[in-house]
């Protein structure tokens, strides 16, 4: 039969504790003081995830010297009682547990060996119920900065049963290994920025090379890939399928072209990006001819392009998705044709939801479809067209005005705000059709009034949870606004007021107050019904210690699921390393 074992607290405090009777103890062997060796150690057996109701048999196993065995046993149920048990056997070196509920047992022993006492031992034994379920979550841990050990995830998953709290035991830290070195361009050492992933699972670690080009921190064990972001823009990011002491960037393959009008004369001044393999893009600006030059590396690989003409010169933006097809070879040559298109000058009217002229006003127009664009052509290859892209920012002066804003053909969309105004406005959205040019009736933009919305938090079995936090986070329109919050708390009747930007969509975070057994639960929230329920939790505790065992408070602690891309918990270690986290309990089958 396969048997968990339930030891010390550790093994290394058993010994160091059956050693201290060793050393006291007087023996013909020995002499006073006696020798360094173990006299006796204990360990505790029981059968793997016992299933309540369940009569368990613990037995105390008892090593080295000789005489007979006593053991003296205490458990306590889930309940904080004293549990039903029964020594039985020579010594009392077995214990019959009788668990009639499932949860965590406390059992602790105690022994004596002849003349010798044994170490104590003591743990939790955890009983499980008919059916339950399981769910695995992976813990990841962020030390605080100075201690011993890198940030990094657990690489043994938690198993969590349904219906019952579950003990892990000491998660020790891998302490990591020191990775030091230097990043160097043609040049010399350059600064660079650097992310770190980790072959398997994932895991990641970011940090700065300094202007010499070095750089050092802790990485934990395992096979790592390294991107280099250069901070000199001349310079290509890289991609490293492993690390190495001295990072060597060339650089790297010239892409060379030219952006001009349709009637072939150049643009000068027009930013150019170009991206490979899904690096980070190279950037570089027109010169007077409108030809440029910028480095990139994988040549040979699909490209993608986007260019900003400069201001006032109204010509429309250019994307070109990789997914275009177009390969550039290193000697290629890439000429960018933009549309001729006169823009559309408008002239918006801006007021408040109220009424009233708004001073300080942002309005950012984004295109979503232009009638016009451009092509982009490559050496010895047929033109292709290229979508329209463009995003243009104006601000309402003191009156409250906006300037003319020149617009191409196409559907628009505006993004007002208005942060003078306070909480009482919000992001707005309004759509713009200027397909055949501007409207007649002209295009009126409105800030928009937030609105009191009531977002109702229960737990599973319908019932009002008060004292909950509710945190409504935006996800912004076209990149503006995005991560503006509104916080509230639950009342009696677990309904949270909420100040929200109509028509915006919204991720919600809900966290049940600390005494109550809920799980913290996330949400999309739009413009329909606002009820959060809240699952039952079960709790994880353990201990996080450092090498050589030692607990240290202080450490973010978070679980998360297969899929997740946010923890299901996170707490901070307390001294001595101790932490809890409350994760959804996956149930039991009916």
């Amino acid at each position: 039969m396969s048997v968990r074992r339930l030891a010390c607290a550790t093994a290394l405090a058993c010994a160091l504790a059956a050693c201290a009777v060793a050393d006291s103890a007087t023996s013909p062997d020995s002499g006073t003081g006696g020798d360094a060796s173990v006299v006796c150690t204990l360990r505790l057996e029981a059968p793997p995830m016992p299933v309540a109701p369940a009569t368990i048999i613990i037995t105390a196993v008892v090593e080295g010297s000789t005489g007979l065995i006593d053991v003296a046993w205490a458990v306590t149920g889930p309940d904080g009682l004293t549990a039903q048990s029964t020594p039985r056997g020579p010594g009392d070196a077995e214990l019959e547990l009788f668990a009639e509920y499932a949860g965590v047992y406390l059992v602790s022993a105690s022994a004596t060996r002849g003349d010798n006492s044994c170490c104590s031992a003591f743990d939790e034994l955890l009983v499980t119920e008919l059916g339950a379920r399981t769910a695995s979550y992976t813990l990841s841990y962020t030390p605080l900065a100075g201690q011993p050990a890198p940030t990094q995830r657990d690489p043994s998953p938690v198993v969590v049963y349904g219906g019952t709290d579950r003990p892990i035991g000491n998660r020790a830290l891998d302490p990591g290994a020191p990775l030091a070195g230097v990043v160097r361009g043609p040049t010399g050492g350059i600064a660079a920025y650097l992310k770190l992933a980790r072959q398997g699972d994932g895991a990641e670690v970011e940090l700065f090379a300094a202007a010499d080009g070095s750089f050092a921190t802790l990485l934990p064990s395992g096979e790592w890939s390294m991107l280099v972001v250069p901070d000199d823009p001349v310079l290509p990011p890289a991609r490293l399928s492993e690390l190495t002491e001295f990072v060597m960037l060339d650089a790297g393959e010239q892409l060379s072209g030219v952006v001009i009008r349709a009637d072939g004369t150049p643009v000068a001044g027009a930013r150019v990006a170009a991206h490979l393999l899904g690096l980070p893009a190279s950037f570089t600006t027109t010169a007077a001819n409108g030809t440029f030059e910028l480095f990139t590396r994988s040549a040979g690989a699909p490209l993608g392009l986007a260019v900003v003409p400069p201001a006032g010169e109204g010509l429309p933006g250019l994307e070109l998705s990789a997914d275009s097809g177009i390969v550039v070879a290193p000697d290629g040559f890439v000429e960018i044709r933009l549309a001729d298109a006169a823009p559309v000058l408008l002239m918006p009217e801006l007021v408040s939801s109220s009424g009233e002229p708004v001073p300080g006003a942002r309005v950012t127009f984004v295109a979503t479809s232009l009638s016009v664009a451009g092509e982009v052509t490559v050496t010895g290859a047929a033109p292709v067209l290229a979508s329209g892209a463009s995003r243009v920012v104006a601000v309402a002066g003191p009156d409250g005005r906006l300037p003319a804003v020149p617009l191409h053909l196409g559907t628009w969309e505006a993004v007002v705000e208005a942060p003078a105004l306070g909480v009482g406005e919000a992001l707005a959205l309004i759509a713009i059709d200027l397909t055949t040019g501007e409207p007649a009736s002209g295009v009126m933009l409105t800030t928009a009034a937030t609105e009191s919305r009531e977002l109702t938090v229960t737990d599973d079995t319908g019932a009002p949870v008060s004292g909950a936090d509710v945190v409504a986070s935006s996800r912004g329109l076209h990149g503006v606004g995005a991560g503006v919050a509104s916080r509230a708390s639950s009342d009696v009747n677990g309904v949270a007021h909420l100040s929200l930007a109509p028509g915006l969509d919204y991720d919600v975070v809900v966290e049940p107050p600390r005494a109550a057994r809920l799980a913290r639960a996330r949400a999309a929230l739009g413009n329909g019904a606002s009820v959060i329920s809240l699952t039952r939790a079960v709790y994880l505790r353990g201990t996080v210690v450092f090498s050589g065992g030692t607990g240290v408070g202080g450490v973010r602690v978070a679980a998360w699921c297969d899929g997740c891309d946010a923890p299901v918990a996170e707490t901070i270690t307390h001294p001595g390393g101790a932490f809890m986290l409350r994760v959804p309990d996956p149930g039991v089958a009916p």
